[in-house]
């Protein structure tokens, strides 16, 4: 068992508690549970392998990059070719050396303890320095989506009480500064680490400034006294993840639950596919550009190559979404792979463009024999005897145009995956393991690993962590807290979660962090699910209203559709689609007069509407008439124009509305569309227009725009 910390003193200390959550700036205790040979998965004896790993000690984030850095000194740890100069190659000698000179400079500008810096901007070897420097220097990393607006920017600041931003660049430096000049909402410093500040200012920075700035004696003793004062059971980083109502909150990870869970996924994915460091000498090699400010980002792109044992991460161009992503996978072959859904598909995309540009009668006979046989392949062992050959003639050779024929594993997570992606690169012996996870369970929590892969799933639960579900009613309410099983007898309701990954609560938020939790500590997903007898879980559903994007962005529909009804109140419903898509649509109704023999809505316009429309020149006295109207009509740019004020105020691109289309009949009781409280079921909407919004999302179809 553990030493509990109790005695140990300096930054790898555990402070004395009884609470296992929090919304202040303080310690929780760390989660630990004794496991036993119990296969019942939501028992809190839970066995999934991990033998005493729940007491594995712990050490702070300051102390294991210490030691990382020590052991793997000359190993490259990052390498970044900006848009077309020489590599920039920095060793882990190097990237220790300029995290310890970043944090004592960052005390110097007035990062205060427990204080946030905030980092803005897209991949690179400034954002990790700062982060891990932040960390040294007592304060939080507070991660901003690029895309954000300066109205999400200034709420994230105040929230996580910000001293010093680092920007990438003059666009996004400008989101910090007033209209006079002068740094905005209390903040201290601003660096940027891409360009020259256009801004004069004194405390605005270049990266080259502050690397240039000169340390003293009591700067070095502050800073050891900063890092002798933390803790692992004390926050390190803040993710900021969508609420209900669409208000950001600062997910608070505390040193602990960021090691313990890369180590743990490092373990159980190594072991899964038989990794032998004997062997195989090559050190991991990721290729980075997911948002850092996303917990897989943070995890997968900025921690697991540090605590694999000395690897490497390339930085991909600012541009990696729109394209150069590709090539850069292709010039640095990644040893492990995590593309979200959106990624795959433009992989795809250029496979089948190749594929169809192909008129070779034998080649395509032996593409699609290959794929049969890697389909075959992948689903069931022992693998077919013709299995060798179709890897030696397709396989082999597709991942290297690919760039991954040195990936050992494949994975895909941040939003669901559409199945024909899936099986098209299941197809080519490319398996694409799906992972389940949230912010507040920093990270994975379930994953597919190439051993018992279950396509259909969300895989297995990792050894160490803990799953249960709790019981919901067909309102997906809870109607009580005991374990749910289906008519199968598969675990079946919300997915609750436990174990040492489990976040310590959100920042400054007692009422959320408390509705975050059961009343015996589990974590509330949100989400809805269930778990096989053979241990994989199926996420079917979402208890909140959140929609989630292709791109993993967590977008709360109900304060966007309340901006759009309130400039439209002709409109009598607003529906904001978008979940597992690359964008999000509004499906919008009119107020029609009620059919007196059916109680239904009737196709006739109410009569503000026809006032409002005429107002635009239009004669429309039914919603057939509307649907009719052209699209550069007046009545039509009027409703762009509300949808345009509406973007204008959206966080970040991804909550902006990028089409919309008039449904030819209101929502109902009758129609099913409203429950008995009038509430909107969002479901039978979907399934009901089904193709009208799989129409939005065709791009050969020319939507209301």
């Amino acid at each position: 068992m553990m030493n509990m910390g109790t005695d140990i003193q300096g930054p790898d200390k555990i402070l004395p508690t009884e609470n296992i959550f929090t919304w202040k700036r303080d310690c929780v205790k760390l989660r630990h549970f004794v496991y036993n040979n119990n296969n019942n998965n939501n028992n809190n004896n839970l066995d999934n392998g991990c033998d005493d790993d729940a007491f594995a000690p712990s050490v702070s984030i300051v102390t294991k990059f210490r030691q990382e850095a020590e052991k793997y000194a000359e190993t490259i740890a990052m390498v970044d070719r900006g848009d077309g100069s020489p590599p920039h190659v920095v060793t882990y000698r190097d990237y220790h050396h300029q995290v310890i000179h970043v944090a004592k400079i960052f005390i110097k500008l007035g990062l205060e303890v427990e204080h946030s810096l905030g980092i803005i901007g897209f991949n690179s070897p400034q954002w990790f320095i700062s982060h891990l420097a932040s960390i040294h220097a007592g304060g939080f990393s507070a991660g901003i989506y690029a895309t954000n607006s300066r109205a999400a920017c200034k709420f994230i600041c105040q929230d996580s009480r910000c001293d010093v931003v680092v920007v990438e660049d003059d666009n996004q430096l400008r989101k910090f500064i007033n209209d006079d000049g002068k740094l905005s909402w209390g903040i201290k410093a601003i660096i940027q680490y891409r360009g020259k500040p256009s801004v004069t200012h004194p405390n605005i920075y270049s990266w080259n400034d502050i690397m240039t700035m000169k340390t003293s004696d009591d700067d070095d003793v502050e800073l050891g006294r900063r890092i002798n004062n933390l803790a692992v059971n004390k926050c390190a980083v803040l993710i900021y993840t969508s609420g209900t109502t669409g208000e950001p909150k600062g997910a608070m990870l505390s040193h602990d639950n960021i090691l313990w869970t890369a180590q743990r996924m490092i373990r159980h994915v190594r072991h899964m596919i038989h990794w032998d460091a004997s062997r195989d000498t090559t050190n991991d090699v990721m290729v980075s550009y997911l948002p850092l400010s996303h917990v897989a980002g943070m995890m997968l792109d900025l921690y697991w190559p540090m605590l694999c044992g000395g690897g490497t991460t390339y930085f991909a161009r600012p541009d990696a979404l729109k394209g150069s992503l590709l090539k850069t996978v292709k010039e640095t072959r990644p040893t492990f792979f995590f593309g979200v859904p959106r990624v795959w598909e433009k992989m795809r995309e250029k496979m089948m463009a190749q594929l169809s540009a192909n008129t070779n009668p034998i080649k395509n006979w032996i593409l699609n024999w290959a794929r049969d046989v890697g389909m075959e392949a992948n689903s069931r062992k022992p693998k077919p005897l013709l299995f060798g050959l179709a890897k030696l003639l397709v396989f082999d050779k597709i991942r290297v145009e690919l760039g991954l024929d040195r990936s050992r594993i494949f994975y895909t997570g941040g939003a669901p995956s559409k199945k024909e992606v899936l099986d098209f690169f299941l197809g080519f012996n490319i398996p694409i393991m799906e992972l389940y996870g949230l912010s507040e369970s920093s990270g994975p929590h379930t994953v597919n690993l190439p051993d018992e892969p279950n396509f259909d799933s969300q895989g297995k639960v990792v050894p160490g962590f803990l799953c249960k579900f709790l019981k919901v009613d067909d309102d997906n309410n809870h109607y009580n807290h005991d374990e749910s099983k289906d008519d199968d007898g598969d675990d079946y309701g919300e997915i609750c979660m436990n174990g040492r990954q489990i976040f310590m609560g959100y920042l400054d938020k007692e009422v959320l962090t408390r509705q975050a939790f059961t009343e015996d500590g589990w974590l509330r997903s949100g989400d809805l699910g269930r778990m096989d007898r053979d241990g994989y879980l199926y996420v079917t559903g979402r208890l909140k209203e959140l929609l989630v994007t292709d791109g993993g962005e967590n977008i709360a529909p109900l304060p966007i559709e309340s901006r759009v009804h309130q400039r439209l109140p002709c409109l009598s419903n607003c529906m904001l689609v978008g979940d597992k898509r690359k964008f999000l649509s509004m499906l919008i109704t009119f107020k029609t007069n009620i059919d007196t023999t059916t109680g239904e809505p009737s196709d006739t316009l109410a009569d503000d509407v026809i006032t409002w429309c005429r107002s635009f020149h239009s004669q429309a006295r039914t919603v057939q008439d509307l649907i009719a109207t052209p699209n550069t009509s007046d009545v039509m740019r009027a409703i762009q124009h509300v949808i345009d004020d509406v973007n204008m105020e959206a966080t970040s691109n991804a909550h902006k509305i990028q089409k919309w289309l008039i449904l030819p009949k209101d929502f109902s009781l009758g129609g099913g569309e409203l429950g008995p409280t009038l509430k909107l079921r969002r479901k039978v909407v979907t399934t009901k227009y089904e193709k009208l919004i799989n129409d939005l999302y065709d791009v050969h179809v020319v939507n209301k725009l």
